[in-house]
């Protein structure tokens, strides 16, 4: 399969999933963040605004700031690099990329992402190894490949594949670790 139909299957896969199913799933993801943060002792979280078919970011913002933690989302800036800027309720938000990338604006307090103590990565697809298909945009790559900042992707069960399900190129680089969604009679 081509990167393409992977991330086309994928994000059909993920429209399709039942809303209940869909929300256990992204309350488990909180859970499992939470114990990350808490364990980790985490404050500054880079991290992405997601909106359906893939998982609804902002439910978690209200827990994450009642935690003490600074949200920084990305802004696309010119040669696909992106930049993070602090995010706080009810901040107004600019809209990209055909009305499907909700950011800040650009003169919202900027952190170098070197300074984030996790840096959350969005995608389509994942191998259990941390490599991902995304939008195809490759900001994420760029910004990776010369970045030492822990990373970690939020994933439904639906976005997982086989180690040999699509050739890995010089230019992807890999999340450090996923956390899985699971029901919560799955075991830990």
């Amino acid at each position: 399969m081509t990167k393409q139909s992977i991330r086309q299957d994928t994000l059909n896969a993920l429209d399709q999933m039942p809303q209940a199913l869909r929300q256990v799933y992204e309350d488990n993801l909180l859970h499992q963040l939470l114990n990350k943060i808490q364990r980790e002792s985490i404050k500054t979280i880079g991290f992405y605004y997601g909106f359906h078919p893939e998982i609804m970011t902002p439910h978690f913002f209200d827990t994450l700031w009642q935690e003490g933690v600074q949200i920084y989302l990305p802004r696309m800036q010119p040669k696909r690099q992106l930049t993070f800027h602090r995010y706080q309720d009810q901040d107004p938000l600019d809209v990209a990329f055909k009305d499907r990338v909700y950011q800040p604006y650009n003169e919202a307090k900027s952190i170098d992402p070197s300074q984030l103590d996790l840096l959350i990565v969005p995608g389509v697809a994942f191998k259990l190894d941390g490599h991902r298909i995304g939008h195809g945009g490759g900001y994420y790559d760029r910004l990776l490949e010369k970045s030492t900042m822990p990373t970690i992707a939020l994933v439904f069960p639906q976005q997982v594949y086989k180690a040999d399900a699509w050739n890995v190129q010089a230019h992807d680089c890999a999340v450090e670790s996923l956390l899985i969604a699971r029901k919560e009679n799955e075991e830990d």
